[in-house]
């Protein structure tokens, strides 16, 4: 007869850790998850390997919640699984947020974009005044607003599929936009910024001259987008600090730009799976880990300051309500024509 006790349900999860994301360790969440009274399944992968893992998790029932901790930009196929399987929560730990279509079974947890375009902006400002430089670049959008490398172009450079319908169709928004500007002019408020125009790859209908015609670029660039071959070309080769809010190719060197969320920002969610509390949606979470300067493009002194200045907007995000109106207007309507955003400069301030 003791095979017919009843037995205590156990939430179950199962966790992607995605090309390593830093920060993050198996062992600390099975430990972590555990203590939310989660039986946890925690798994490292490589991006190639994301959807055929999911995959096989959700064809043995086991997981009522999958988590993906990635630094892609969106979740690629298997948003395709997220429809096949209503029944499974799906919770994305990314850098950026991205089109979840009103999907009632995913949440995503992305840093909060107003407080993170800041502290990027004052990061580009301060390299250009570390090394003397009066002018930053502004990397124009391509054709693709999101930048994404098309299908073909993704294998080579060993990036997954790119699935543009659940990418965001604008990153950042305008407001976070003009928090980037805004935290350029309060580290610098002599800079200029020139727009650069974007450089397409062979694949995007480019030839075999644009690498070479590139350039000169200023010593600090800013991009919203995923940079292209010939453009990482020309980065690697001539040093430039690129400074993007947009996750790069693991092959382009990146000084400053979004990273995943640490741990501590998403217990809570598995608390509330666990007890049946765990609600769809978008969580912008405020984390000194979703600053990511994995390069020696910047000084010690200036990142020492940028984790400051995001520790300080994290305990008061009010101090953001007056950081575009401290702009002269003049600056703000020159620099929203560099970056396109002249249209909406009427109404900045608000």
């Amino acid at each position: 007869m003791a095979h017919m006790r009843p037995t205590v349900w156990k939430p179950a999860a199962a966790v992607y850790l995605v090309d390593h994301p830093d920060g993050w360790n198996a062992e600390d969440v099975r430990r972590r998850f555990a203590a939310s009274g989660v039986v946890v399944q925690v798994e490292d992968v490589a991006s190639s390997q994301l959807s055929d893992a999911v995959r096989r998790c959700l064809s043995n029932g086991f997981a009522g919640l999958v988590m993906v901790v990635s630094r892609q930009p969106s979740p690629g196929p298997v948003a395709t699984l997220m429809d096949q399987h209503v029944g499974v929560r799906f919770e994305w730990v990314g850098p950026v947020p991205w089109t979840a279509g009103g999907r009632w079974n995913v949440r995503l947890a992305v840093p909060d974009s107003r407080l993170l375009s800041y502290v990027l902006g004052w990061v580009a400002g301060s390299l250009a005044a570390a090394d003397g430089w009066e002018t930053v670049g502004w990397l124009l959008p391509t054709a693709d607003a999101t930048g994404m490398p098309s299908d073909s172009e993704a294998s080579r450079r060993g990036a997954p599929d790119a699935d543009s319908s659940n990418a965001a169709p604008e990153y950042p928004d305008a407001a976070s936009l003009r928090m980037v500007l805004a935290g350029l002019y309060a580290a610098n408020p002599k800079v200029t910024l020139e727009a650069i125009a974007p450089v397409p790859s062979a694949a995007q209908g480019g030839t075999g001259a644009d690498a070479a015609a590139v350039g000169p670029w200023p010593r600090v660039v800013v991009t919203t987008r995923r940079v292209t071959p010939s453009e990482a070309a020309y980065i690697r080769d001539h040093g430039v600090a690129l400074v993007s809010l947009y996750p790069q190719a693991a092959d382009v060197p990146v000084a400053a730009g979004p990273d995943v969320p640490g741990p501590a920002s998403v217990y809570d969610d598995v608390k509330a799976f666990a007890g049946l509390r765990w609600r769809a949606g978008t969580a912008l979470v405020e984390d000194v880990d979703v600053l990511w300067m994995p390069s020696a493009a910047v000084p010690a002194q200036v990142g020492a300051g940028a984790k400051q200045w995001l520790t300080a907007l994290m305990a008061n995000p009010a101090l953001l309500d007056n950081a575009w109106t401290a702009v002269p207007a003049t600056t703000q309507e020159a620099w929203l024509r560099v970056v396109g955003q002249a249209a909406v400069a009427d109404t900045a301030g608000h």
